[in-house]
């Protein structure tokens, strides 16, 4: 039977639909990690309204990111082998109404619940991005479109987290500022259901690319000594950045006197300044062959 590279390799081109699937998909996750990357920039807001301690704010953005730690791997295995675009279609419907279950909250344990619940169901649909890249493009093409959508990514956020502020005052609360983030990912899962056919895809049949897909055993993850290497670095990384963006608005606020508004233009350009890199890095990508 042939592997799924093999399913790949006739693909020269990737398709103007197939860029739109592919970019489509990373906007999706720049939407849901949005709770949690401008979830400083709410603090102020929702410390105030809900009294939370510095504790329950910690344990709110902590458990983002241990639900994602613990359920990659297990998922990554069991939903890998259903069709991607269903199984990113269901991850959306079902972690939107706990975007807007956000809003509602009227306590820590409510908030804790939403936020758990979001990252849990969104966990659901990462496998399937693999899978997306051999069914929608070129292989040659990766890195390319890997570029393009981490460009995306970065003006999204940065936009958000510089905006996010201005917004919260327009419509005069952080909880309709959630509610506008659900409305925003209902239209994203009713688009992504119109164009995410399979009957478009460049592989538009995927039991056989499903097949042929060797479910990995965990002794052999657990003996790849460089995924775990990588898993540490990307960890500490995360845990440093996170921090970062979770505290740094309130302490402005609180020790320098700094506005909510100011603090996050100042975090905006931690995101723009990945906009170039990220293009430059497909560039890169594609210059250097051996990348060992």
């Amino acid at each position: 039977m042939p592997t799924s590279a093999e399913f790949s390799e006739g693909q020269t081109r990737t398709g103007v639909r197939g860029w739109f699937v592919l970019v489509l998909n990373r906007a999706q996750y720049s939407s849901v990690v949005l709770a949690s990357f401008a979830f400083g920039i709410f603090l102020p807001f929702i410390k105030e309204d809900l009294n939370l301690s510095a504790l329950e704010i910690g344990i709110l953005q902590g458990v983002w990111w241990i639900t994602w730690a613990v359920t990659i791997l297990p998922f990554g295995i069991w939903f890998s082998k259903f069709r991607p675009a269903t199984i990113v279609a269901v991850s959306l419907a079902l972690l939107i109404p706990f975007v807007f279950m956000q809003g509602i909250s009227t306590n820590f344990l409510m908030l804790l619940a939403s936020r758990f619940l979001i990252v849990l169901f969104y966990s659901v649909g990462v496998p399937s991005r693999p899978l997306l890249f051999q069914q929608w493009a070129a292989p040659r093409q990766f890195a390319s479109i890997n570029a393009v959508g981490l460009s995306l990514h970065s003006l999204i956020m940065a936009l958000a987290v510089s905006a996010t502020p201005l917004l919260i005052g327009a419509v005069g609360s952080w909880r309709a500022a959630y509610f506008l983030q659900a409305g925003l990912m209902l239209i994203h899962l009713l688009v992504w259901m119109v164009v995410a056919r399979d009957s478009k895809a460049a592989i538009p049949d995927m039991d056989g690319l499903l097949k042929s897909s060797q479910k990995p055993p965990f002794g052999a993850i657990l003996r790849y000594r460089h995924g775990w290497h990588m898993g540490f670095a990307m960890f500490s990384l995360a845990a440093t950045w996170t921090s970062i963006v979770t505290f740094l608005p309130t302490i402005l606020q609180e020790d320098r006197g700094i506005a909510v508004s100011s603090s996050a233009l100042l975090m905006g350009f931690m995101y723009y300044a990945l906009i170039p890199g990220s293009l430059l890095g497909g560039f890169v990508n594609r210059r250097v062959p051996n990348r060992k």
